[in-house]
Protein backbone atom coordinates (compact mmCIF):
# COMPACT_ATOMS: atom_id res chain seq x y z
CA UNK A 1 0.00 0.00 0.00
CA UNK A 2 1.10 3.55 -0.56
CA UNK A 3 2.05 6.26 1.64
CA UNK A 4 0.18 9.17 1.93
CA UNK A 5 3.67 10.84 0.56
CA UNK A 6 3.52 8.82 -2.66
CA UNK A 7 0.08 9.09 -3.04
CA UNK A 8 -0.10 12.86 -2.97
CA UNK A 9 3.22 12.89 -5.36
CA UNK A 10 1.26 12.48 -8.15
CA UNK A 11 -1.34 15.20 -7.15
CA UNK A 12 -1.83 17.73 -5.34
CA UNK A 13 -1.99 17.85 -1.23
CA UNK A 14 -5.49 17.46 0.21
CA UNK A 15 -4.77 20.63 2.44
CA UNK A 16 -3.57 22.38 -0.30
CA UNK A 17 -6.56 21.50 -2.49
CA UNK A 18 -8.79 22.84 0.49
CA UNK A 19 -6.92 25.71 0.48
CA UNK A 20 -7.51 26.50 -3.35
CA UNK A 21 -10.87 25.71 -2.95
CA UNK A 22 -11.23 28.24 -0.29
CA UNK A 23 -9.27 30.99 -2.31
CA UNK A 24 -11.65 29.50 -5.52
CA UNK A 25 -15.03 30.09 -3.51
CA UNK A 26 -13.84 33.27 -2.47
CA UNK A 27 -12.84 34.87 -6.27
CA UNK A 28 -16.59 33.28 -6.82
CA UNK A 29 -18.09 36.09 -4.52
CA UNK A 30 -15.50 38.97 -5.48
CA UNK A 31 -16.99 38.21 -9.61
CA UNK A 32 -20.19 37.91 -8.45
CA UNK A 33 -20.13 41.75 -6.06
CA UNK A 34 -18.22 43.35 -8.83
CA UNK A 35 -20.55 42.07 -11.84
CA UNK A 36 -17.33 40.47 -13.38
CA UNK A 37 -20.12 37.68 -15.31
CA UNK A 38 -17.45 36.43 -17.67
CA UNK A 39 -15.05 35.84 -14.99
CA UNK A 40 -17.26 34.60 -12.81
CA UNK A 41 -18.09 31.69 -15.43
CA UNK A 42 -14.09 31.01 -15.88
CA UNK A 43 -13.73 30.63 -11.68
CA UNK A 44 -16.83 28.96 -11.38
CA UNK A 45 -15.37 26.17 -14.24
CA UNK A 46 -11.89 26.17 -12.44
CA UNK A 47 -14.13 25.75 -8.96
CA UNK A 48 -15.81 22.68 -10.40
CA UNK A 49 -12.60 21.00 -11.60
CA UNK A 50 -10.73 21.24 -8.36
CA UNK A 51 -13.95 19.64 -6.50
CA UNK A 52 -14.20 16.81 -9.12
CA UNK A 53 -10.57 16.43 -8.29
CA UNK A 54 -10.56 16.63 -4.79
CA UNK A 55 -14.15 13.95 -4.25
CA UNK A 56 -12.26 11.78 -7.18
CA UNK A 57 -9.03 11.18 -4.78
CA UNK A 58 -11.40 10.66 -1.29
CA UNK A 59 -7.87 11.21 0.51
CA UNK A 60 -9.67 13.47 3.52
CA UNK A 61 -11.93 12.01 5.79
CA UNK A 62 -15.85 12.25 4.84
CA UNK A 63 -16.91 14.56 7.50
CA UNK A 64 -14.60 17.24 6.35
CA UNK A 65 -15.72 16.46 2.76
CA UNK A 66 -19.32 16.80 3.98
CA UNK A 67 -18.79 19.85 5.87
CA UNK A 68 -17.01 21.00 2.74
CA UNK A 69 -19.92 20.59 0.59
CA UNK A 70 -22.37 22.17 3.15
CA UNK A 71 -20.45 24.94 3.07
CA UNK A 72 -20.18 25.71 -0.75
CA UNK A 73 -23.92 24.86 -1.24
CA UNK A 74 -24.99 27.57 1.83
CA UNK A 75 -22.40 29.84 -0.08
CA UNK A 76 -23.68 29.30 -3.50
CA UNK A 77 -27.40 29.47 -2.46
CA UNK A 78 -26.43 33.51 -1.00
CA UNK A 79 -24.84 33.95 -4.75
CA UNK A 80 -27.55 32.58 -6.48
CA UNK A 81 -30.03 35.36 -4.49
CA UNK A 82 -27.95 37.73 -5.19
CA UNK A 83 -27.16 37.08 -8.94
CA UNK A 84 -31.36 36.77 -9.57
CA UNK A 85 -31.84 40.12 -8.03
CA UNK A 86 -29.78 41.55 -10.10
CA UNK A 87 -30.78 39.75 -12.95
CA UNK A 88 -34.06 41.60 -11.76
CA UNK A 89 -32.74 45.11 -11.93
CA UNK A 90 -31.08 44.82 -15.20
CA UNK A 91 -34.09 43.45 -16.47
CA UNK A 92 -36.11 46.33 -15.09
CA UNK A 93 -33.85 48.49 -16.63
CA UNK A 94 -34.14 47.09 -19.89
CA UNK A 95 -37.89 47.61 -19.97
CA UNK A 96 -37.24 51.45 -18.77
CA UNK A 97 -34.54 51.76 -21.49
CA UNK A 98 -36.92 50.24 -24.16
CA UNK A 99 -39.98 52.47 -23.16
CA UNK A 100 -37.40 55.85 -23.48
CA UNK A 101 -36.27 54.63 -26.89
CA UNK A 102 -39.83 54.25 -28.00
CA UNK A 103 -40.79 57.56 -26.51
CA UNK A 104 -37.83 58.99 -28.32
CA UNK A 105 -38.81 57.21 -31.47
CA UNK A 106 -42.63 58.29 -31.28
CA UNK A 107 -41.69 61.49 -30.59
CA UNK A 108 -39.12 61.92 -33.13
CA UNK A 109 -41.47 60.69 -36.12
CA UNK A 110 -43.91 63.36 -34.57
CA UNK A 111 -41.51 65.91 -35.35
Amino acid sequence: MPSKTEEYSAGQHPQFQLEELAALSNQVSECVAAEQWEQLAVVLDLRQHCLEKLFSEAVIASEALKSLASSIIEEDAVLIEKIQEQKKILEKQIVAFDKGRQATQAYTSVG
